[in-house]
This record gives structure tokens, sequence and C-alpha cells, in this order.
């Protein structure tokens, strides 16, 4: 890893603590519904790029306080590296739940790229009969892209980024693969501070929750990409599509 790589990792990590540390300050989300996910599928939550499990906190507290079964993981290298290989962890993480709990299957929920990690997980390397629904969080599911600077500003992104990049191969292979899997999409339909454009979010086919309906100026998003992790709307976005029936 060179010196320029390393930098970004330092930077964005540092970013990544304040926000988690503001998540780990928030109650829970959404009106509460006890019990409702008592029988539902195991949840397993999975980070994004330079975060941790705490990022999903609020959202594993609120999952909890319902009933479900849930449990996050800690990404190597906070997410750092390579997809695939993140997605593999995932695998074996699930394999632990349905273990422990004798579950048939295990639902997957991931933030930002951590969403494009569970589908690796449900949709490639032959893929997981013990992964049932996977549900993204404002992910890049149409590939991540800078709008009107992206030609200017791609070759700096770091090279986790670029993995996740529109037209990458990873991007191309869950993309031609969604239609045989069980996928949901909850975003925003405006800006989010991260992602552009804003249909970024959503996977063709694919069951979409907006969250922002009512709260945009012009084309942004009043629910921020990092915001979103401890938005009411999105938890109960999250929550309905564990719930809803294949």
């Amino acid at each position: 890893m060179g010196g320029y790589e390393r930098g970004i990792r330092t930077v964005w990590r540092g970013a990544m603590r304040a926000i988690e540390s503001r998540i780990d300050r928030v109650g829970e989300l959404g009106h509460a519904l006890p019990g409702v996910g008592r029988d539902a599928a195991p949840v397993l939550l999975v980070h994004g790029y330079g975060n941790d499990a705490s990022a999903m906190g609020a959202i594993e507290r609120s999952l909890a306080r319902d009933g479900f079964r849930v449990s996050s993981i800690n990404l190597a290298d906070h997410g750092f590296g390579d997809a695939l290989d993140d997605a593999a962890a995932v695998r074996t993480m699930v394999d632990r739940i349905r273990a422990e709990t004798g579950a048939a299957h295990v639902d997957l929920v991931g933030h930002s790229r951590g969403g494009l990690v569970a589908r690796a997980a449900k949709q490639l390397d032959g893929g997981s009969d013990g992964i049932g629904r996977v549900v993204t969080l404002s992910s890049a599911n149409q590939g991540l892209h800078l709008g009107p600077f992206d030609r200017l500003l791609a070759g700096t992104l770091p090279e986790g980024m670029q993995q996740i990049r529109r037209g990458s191969s990873l991007i191309s292979d869950l993309h031609h693969t969604r239609g045989t899997h069980d996928l949901a999409a909850v975003g925003t339909e405006g800006v989010d501070g991260v992602l552009v454009p804003a249909s970024a979010t959503w996977i063709e086919g694919a069951p979409r929750t907006v969250v922002d309906e009512g709260r945009r100026l012009g084309p942004l998003s009043r629910v921020t990409h990092y915001g979103i992790l401890h938005d009411d709307r999105a938890y109960e976005g999250i929550r309905g599509a564990l719930l809803a029936q294949p």
C-alpha cells in the first residue's frame, strides 16, 4: 500500500470515528413495534467503507427492540480492502449465526459499500443458500459516480472505492445476477452528499423505499449518506423490507 492510500485511509477513518461517535449517542429509531420481528430470520448488519459495526448501532438497537435476532460484523481493516474478501467473511458469519440459531437463512442489511458486499455474498462466487433477503441502505447499486467531475477525480479514489465505480467488474456482475435474488433498496431520491446521481441507490426490478420525500432542497437530500444510519424513516423502511413476504 502506497503512502497516498495510507493517507486517504487515515483521514477517512478519522471522519468515520466522529460519525460513529454520534450514532453511539442515538437511541432507538422509528415507531416501536415490540416483538414484530420475533419470528423473522436473524439479521446481520454490514457496515460501509472505513466504518466499523458501531456505525450500525442505532439500527441494531432498534431491530433488537422490535424482536429481531440481530448481529453486526466488523469487516477486516474497516472495510478498506477487497469487497470479495469481505463478502467471504460475511458468508462465514452467516454460517456461524445459522449454526447458533438453527435458522434456515440469515437476512443482510448493508450500508453504502456494505450493501454491495452483502449482495456479493449472496449473488457471487456461488453465493450462499443460507442468505435470505439483502437490504441495501444508500448503496451505490448502479456504481459510484462523481457527477460532472467523475473523469477528473476518478483517478484520485482509493483502491477500495475504485472497485465499486460505475462500470467496474463488481458492479457489472451484481447487475447481471440481480434477477434471481431477493433484494430491496432503501435510499434517497436527492443527492445525499456522496452518491451522484440519486438513482445510483436503486436496484432495477427490486422494491425500494424513498426516505426523503418532502425533505429535499432541489436536487439535494436533507438526509445525508451517513445521516440515513440514524433516520427514523430509513429504519422503518429497513424493518418493512425485512418483514415483507418474498
